[in-house]
């Protein structure tokens, strides 16, 4: 049965057929399905009450910690790999969020969950549109495209519906909060990139390690000493873009209760 399943649900496909890879056409139907869905869960959602949102939000939260978790364990097993893949660590940006929106989602902290929604949706729209070399050639049936997309959709879909529902208000005057947030994920994230490239020192071979894309190594074309700015900036930009949009909705809907205020 094992075996059965590393052959479905392989990295790569050993006949090196078919292909997901950023951009192609299997990627842009992944898009059109994860639009469709959250659109459809939208529609679906709309008009229940604030306690039914909440619950949802909540059971969502949950679940996307338990796929973490059980990805994190599964896959080494399902894809044959017979060893944990780091990179699901949580010093990623996506990784983190997975654990930290789980707390967010049930602080009564507003600007903490403010902060965690952006973020966490800031890092998987940003995955999921431009995932680079992430796929790796892999087939889009495999494990590592559906947990990843699962996972990443999951994620941003949490993040849209707690906006959408109300649940969650963007504050222009919060906006300094998420980059700092920014700067506090790229210094955990670099203890965990010292720490495992330390680690292996000792045992006399070099092992190097990019978790939040810091060292240069993932994107060879921007210099290694802009790249922390270069990472904070490019999420932060799309993080100020929801804000730029949020502050768009609400002059629109400001506009119709006026008007329908005049007539």
């Amino acid at each position: 049965m094992n075996e059965f399943l590393i052959n479905v649900l392989s990295w790569t496909g050993e006949d090196g057929g078919i292909a997901i890879e950023a951009f192609n056409i299997w990627h842009f139907l992944y898009l059109i399905i994860i639009a469709g869905a959250i659109t459809g869960i939208c529609f679906a959602v709309k008009g229940r009450s604030a306690e039914t949102h909440k619950k949802i939000l909540d059971k969502l939260s949950i679940g996307i910690l338990c796929w973490y978790i059980t990805n994190f364990f599964l896959q080494p097993f399902v894809c044959g790999d017979n060893e944990l893949n780091i990179d699901k660590l949580p010093f990623h940006i996506c990784t983190l969020m997975g654990i930290v929106g789980v707390f967010a989602q049930f602080s009564k902290k507003d600007w903490f969950k403010e902060v965690s929604v952006v973020l966490a949706m800031a890092g998987a729209l940003m995955y999921l549109t431009y995932p680079a070399t992430a796929f790796g050639g892999a087939a889009p049936w495999s494990f590592k495209v559906i947990e990843t997309v699962i996972y990443h959709s999951a994620l941003f879909t949490w993040g849209f519906l707690s906006l959408f529902t109300g649940q969650v208000k963007l504050h222009y005057k919060n906006m300094w909060m998420p980059l700092v947030g920014l700067c506090c994920i790229a210094v955990w994230a670099t203890v965990g990139n010292l720490c495992y490239n330390v680690s292996y020192l000792g045992e006399g071979s070099a092992r190097h390690y990019d978790w939040f894309f810091l060292t240069g190594t993932s994107f060879p074309f921007v210099p290694v000493y802009l790249m922390p700015l270069a990472v904070i900036t490019a999420i932060y930009g799309v993080i100020a873009c929801f804000y730029l949009i949020n502050y768009v909705i609400e002059i629109i809907k400001k506009k119709k209760q006026t008007n329908a205020t005049a007539e």
